[in-house]
């Protein structure tokens, strides 16, 4: 079938500047503040860094776990089903499923795609693994009349691009607004990284190669033409190896031909540097959509909020990002005819652990009122299950009922406690007929 391209990621555009545009992304672009801004140059930021390899990290530490629906309150794991390890396992031979996720959610953040090949059974077609591909090697488009995507993916320098369908790439667009591919953050923060990057290279050239003496040179008019009596260059020389650097900073300087020092007055506002660069970590959190205690910035972080902006985190970041990731795998990695039976889920709940006491308190309340069992709560805790299926057992409390079951007690009797038996009314005694009468 011949493809007729008809919309594209990138609308109006030819190859060439699709190349060019690639090649920008992956080797950086000039920015505003002068300072060029791609992958390697954005994750040099300490901050961005820091951001990326959270949100990564957490996203891949959440195991990925593929359930089969049993009804509609409960599921279980399908382990025999290939997805299963593919998903929670390993992507390939030679990549973990933690690597894979961590990888794919890193292309999701930084160009709002991620992409891999499907690879199947040549026979049965059963998918036994991911190969994933830089989102710099794919472009996407559709088809004259139709609403199918295709893919158009280069493996290799110098070689032809490969058309791909919908049915061999995985395909992962993070939010966008053509319906095809997602919005890429270094795009969207280029001049904001750019800003970051060139207060940071400001800072180093100023203490790599300024001078902290404190003070201007001034030279009398009735001394000798400066530029002919070679005192400028002695001067100049003998400033950059004596008194420029970090490691020379404050010391004296030797002046001659009647020059004289001035001390400077308006020094450099470090205070105000520092500012700015904070602002600019806060900004980058803006764009992570990250809390910025979680990029070490804590001028406004406490011991109270901390814990509630880890719970924020984690429903305001990484549950939309999962979400988007399990909805993706039900439509393109599991078969048209088991999306009704099989899903995939993040096991989130590992990072909203508190503390050791928070915690089993936590699970001991679950436990008391019969929510888990002991080997439940030892699975939780990474331990085995009690032997001869002593901890599979619930506890309930003894004195308490349900609500509907109320109007039965018996007796209504107010002494009564649901769980007690009802106090027995005492029995009155019998009279003797025969006491006190006459024989």
């Amino acid at each position: 079938m011949k493809l007729f391209r008809v919309a594209a990621a990138w609308p109006n555009i030819s190859l060439d500047e699709f190349a060019e545009q690639m090649r920008q992304a992956a080797e950086g672009q000039k920015t505003r503040s002068g300072v060029d801004i791609g992958p390697t140059q954005a994750m040099g930021i300490a901050a961005f860094f820091c951001g990326v390899n959270l949100i990564t990290g957490w996203m891949a530490s959440c195991k990925c776990i593929l359930y089969e629906r049993i009804d509609e309150t409960s599921k279980r794991r399908i382990k025999t089903h290939p997805l299963y390890s593919v998903l929670h396992d390993r992507f390939s031979p030679t990549m973990t499923a933690y690597h894979g996720w961590r990888t794919l959610t890193g292309h999701l953040v930084f160009w709002g795609n991620a992409f891999a090949i499907k690879i199947r059974d040549p026979y049965r077609g059963i998918l036994l693994g991911l190969r994933i591909l830089h989102p710099s090697q794919v472009k996407t488009f559709r088809v004259k009349g139709t609403l199918d995507l295709y893919y158009e993916v280069k493996l290799e320098e110098n070689t032809r691009p490969l058309t791909l369908t919908r049915n061999e790439i995985f395909h992962i667009p993070g939010p966008g607004f053509n319906g095809m591919t997602g919005f890429s953050v270094l795009s969207l923060a280029r001049n904001s990284l750019g800003l970051t990057a060139a207060m940071e290279q400001y800072g180093q050239n100023y203490f790599g190669s300024g001078i902290q003496a404190g003070g201007f040179i001034e030279r009398p008019l009735e001394a000798p033409k400066f530029e002919t009596s070679g005192t400028k260059k002695r001067l100049e020389e003998s400033i950059s190896q004596n008194y420029s650097g970090p490691d020379k900073q404050g010391k004296f300087i030797v002046l001659e031909e009647g020059m004289k020092f001035k001390e400077n007055t308006i020094p450099l506002d470090d205070a105000q540097f520092l500012v700015s660069r904070t602002f600019q970590i806060q900004e980058i959190a803006r764009w992570l959509n990250l809390p910025p205690h979680k990029l070490k910035e804590l001028s406004r972080a406490t011991f109270s909020n901390i814990e509630h902006q880890q719970i924020e985190n984690i429903q305001d970041n990484l549950q939309p990002w999962a979400a988007l990731i399990e909805s993706e795998i039900c439509l393109q990695l599991i078969e048209p005819e088991e999306q009704s039976d099989l899903f995939a889920e993040f096991l989130l709940e590992s990072l909203l652990r508190g503390d050791m006491v928070a915690q089993n308190n936590a699970l001991a309340i679950e436990r008391q009122w019969g929510i888990i069992n002991a080997d439940e709560w030892r699975a939780i805790k990474n331990r085995n299950p009690q032997p001869d299926g002593q901890g599979e057992k619930y506890l309930v409390p003894s004195n308490y009922t349900v609500a509907d079951k109320i109007g039965e007690l018996p007796n209504q009797n107010t002494d009564f406690m649901p769980g007690r038996e009802p106090a027995k009314p005492e029995e009155p005694e019998e009279d003797n007929p025969g006491e006190g009468e006459e024989k």
